[in-house]
């Protein structure tokens, strides 16, 4: 199988990193704002500004990319998929414009130093449905409940959402909340082809 796996709280904790730098972020610059995690949207979750959202991810993304730890159990799953003969196509949406110029070598890099095996690394992946279609995936995993539900919609392939924060509202997909239960429900999925 082709299996097309997201990168930021689905192989890692990039929540945890944002929300430390955030409120950094908003203490060196004197924003009082009741700090909303939950929230997907920037300004919503931090109360900030277009140019105070540019100032944050020139100052911070970088060291937030580099720095998010990985899930429990990513590494050996994934390497338990490859071993088994998958193919592994990471697809994030990541990009220049909105994140940093050097996207995917930070990305790269990091997964590389994670021990996350992969077949292809896709960066700016805007529309995930494109990337899942060009690379013929199979299963797709993400948390993120817009790209979720693209590829469900328009490719109709099994579509795993991992649980985060910023998800809660949905429940069309099956969901998960560990790397083994991942695992479980791509077997499941082979077993019943």
């Amino acid at each position: 199988m082709n299996i097309g796996i997201d990168i930021d709280d689905t192989i890692n904790k990039l929540s945890e990193t944002l929300l430390k730098y955030a409120l950094q972020f908003n203490k060196e610059n004197g924003i009082e704002h009741e700090i909303k995690n939950y929230e997907y949207d920037f300004h919503k979750a931090f109360g900030w500004t277009d140019e105070q959202e540019t100032a944050f991810k020139e100052k911070y993304i970088a060291k937030c990319l580099k720095e998010a730890n990985i899930k429990d159990g990513a590494r050996e799953y994934i390497h338990k998929l490859k071993e088994e003969g998958n193919k592994i196509v990471i697809i994030t949406a990541r990009n220049v414009k909105e994140t940093c110029p050097d996207v995917y070598n930070i990305s790269n890099e990091w997964l590389i130093k994670h021990g996350i095996e992969m077949d292809k690394l896709e960066v700016g992946c805007t529309q995930k449905v494109d990337k899942c279609k060009e690379n013929e995936i199979d299963v797709f995993i993400d948390d993120n409940k817009e790209h979720c539900k693209a590829v469900k919609e328009n490719l109709g392939i099994p579509v795993i959402m991992f649980d985060s924060i910023y998800n809660q509202d949905i429940d069309d997909f099956e969901r998960v909340y560990t790397w083994e239960e991942a695992y479980n429900t791509i077997k499941s999925y082979e077993n019943n082809k």
